[in-house]
């Protein structure tokens, strides 16, 4: 029978447990630097305790979730500046058409105003997908780095109980 999961923060009053966590789900860490950690770790300490891997784990699990909701309401952030901007570009449009038919006096509705307003439109709808294109990037390096970080952890416990 596989051993119960630690409870959620257990991680953080386990001096070790919080050592390694901190270090391998820092942003600032790459999954080599982490699986490093984890080999320096277990080279002045001895192979992970079984309950020691699983509190890192969880720990980690939990940083990087944390990290991940960021991630996902800016991805959904800029996913809703891109339909507002969208949208705004189609207005443009139809006043450039609305310009050329019924000409205004307001220099606001000039088509030169126009095509200003739509050309930053464009070019804030590109910074926009930029911007959630290098989100969604993250997300995806977070999954892999956990996956890493999860392979390191699982390397260096051992499988069987002693006894």
């Amino acid at each position: 029978m596989p051993a119960p999961l630690p409870d959620a923060e257990a991680w953080s009053s386990d001096p070790q447990a919080r050592a390694l966590v901190e270090f391998i789900a820092s942003t600032e860490n790459s999954p080599a630097a982490g699986a490093r950690f984890i080999d320096d770790f277990v080279r002045d300490n001895g192979e992970l305790r079984p309950a020691l891997s699983m509190l890192v784990l969880t720990g980690m699990v939990e940083r990087i979730n944390k990290i991940r909701d960021i991630l996902i309401e800016g991805i959904r952030t800029h996913v809703i500046r891109s339909h507002i901007l969208a949208q705004a570009v189609a207005d443009n449009d139809d006043s450039l058409k609305l310009a050329a038919t019924a000409p205004s006096a307001d220099p606001a509705r000039q088509p030169e105003a126009i095509r200003k307003a739509r050309f930053s439109n464009l070019r804030s709808l590109d910074d926009v997908g930029d911007g959630a294109e290098m989100l969604c990037h993250r997300y995806s390096y977070d999954e892999s780095k956990a996956k890493a970080l999860a392979a390191a952890l699982q390397r260096h416990t051992p499988t069987r109980s002693p006894g």
